[in-house]
């Protein structure tokens, strides 16, 4: 029996971080604070990258409405 290595989707460094979080407006739904932060604690699991992702997004958000 085959087992696979297939692990849930993560974004793991900054990069992969900022690409996603760069895609995330492109849809309405999702250009809201809670909707960056809901995805940055499932997808995130380093604490300083988390906290990153949501800052830039936050900044990104405040500045869309401007």
């Amino acid at each position: 029996m085959t087992v696979s290595n297939i692990e849930p989707f993560s974004l793991d460094h900054e990069s992969e971080a900022d690409d996603y979080l760069g895609a995330l407006p492109e849809q309405p739904k999702y250009r809201n604070i809670r909707e960056v932060e809901k995805r940055a604690k499932a997808l995130i699991r380093d604490d300083r990258l988390r906290e990153r992702f949501i800052t830039k997004g936050t900044q990104a958000i405040l500045a869309s409405q401007s």
